[in-house]
């Protein structure tokens, strides 16, 4: 018994500067800016440089909030500002704009796969990411999300609703 006990891991606590992060950011008013300086003051270590993984658990910890949930843009060199609901909404697009990207580059690289140098599973695993990349490619084209825009009106479609939507477009 004793054994099974040592095997389990702990679950890790946020760290006091992370938590300070945390309960300062909390106070923002939307559209409010919090510099880099005063974050780094508050907890006597430089934010932009030394410490970013704090900045970004406090910020991780704030979106997952179920209760009151914020998100905070980088402005660079400057802090972060509490994003109003228009530049929420804009960060979908810079999200859309990096999946393109990232699926696109992701596509090319599985596209030179050498599959004969392959074993069965390897090879059934290559051409798995070559099929999802390709997908995903595909969804992120420009004419795909400007067909699906005018389609969307006072909710979110389905999931199902939107992919026979992006298969009529495509």
């Amino acid at each position: 018994m004793a054994d099974d006990v040592t095997k389990l891991a702990a679950i890790p606590e946020m760290s006091v500067d992370a938590r300070t992060l945390m309960e300062r950011l909390q106070r923002c008013q939307v559209d409010e800016t919090v510099s880099y300086e005063e974050l780094s003051i508050l907890i006597g270590r430089d934010v932009q440089r030394d410490v970013r993984y704090l900045l970004a658990t406090a910020r991780l910890r704030l979106l997952e909030d179920d209760d009151n949930p914020m998100y905070f843009g980088a402005v660079t060199n400057v802090g972060l500002k509490r994003l109003a609901a228009i530049d929420l909404v804009g960060t979908g697009e810079q999200s859309l704009q990096h999946i393109r990207r990232t699926s696109r580059r992701a596509a090319r690289v599985q596209a030179i796969v050498p599959l004969q140098e392959l074993d069965a599973v390897t090879k059934r695993n290559a051409l798995f990411y070559q099929s999802m990349f390709g997908v995903l490619t595909c969804m992120t084209q420009h004419k795909v999300v400007k067909a699906l825009e005018t389609k969307v009106e006072a909710t979110a479609l389905p999931v199902g609703t939107m992919l026979a939507e992006m298969v009529r477009t495509l």
